[in-house]
């Protein structure tokens, strides 16, 4: 039964990943349509620290999906959501 639910909890993990890479090559396909870096920022932006997913004071790495869905709530790469271009920020941006 143990190995059952192991395999299971395998098969269940591989599809969530699939969806999430999934999702990430739409959204780096709609950054790179409308001129964005792959972390949504203008393409000369830079970072302190090389990326705006490292906190320095905490030393975590934030996954770059996560970051997108924050900066863009609406996900604008999404097909079900044919509205919001580049200019679509979280408020916290501004």
């Amino acid at each position: 039964m143990k190995l059952l639910f192991t395999f299971l909890g395998i098969i269940l993990f591989s599809a969530a990943m699939a969806d999430k890479e999934k999702e990430l090559n739409t959204a780096d396909a709609w950054l790179e349509k409308n001129g964005l870096n792959r972390y949504g920022d203008g393409e000369a932006m830079m970072y302190m620290g090389g990326s705006p997913l490292f906190n320095e004071r905490t030393g975590m790495l934030k996954d770059r999906l996560e970051h997108l869905v924050e900066k863009f709530p609406n996900k604008p790469w999404d097909g079900a959501n044919q509205e919001g271009g580049a200019n679509e920020t979280n408020s916290n941006d501004l």
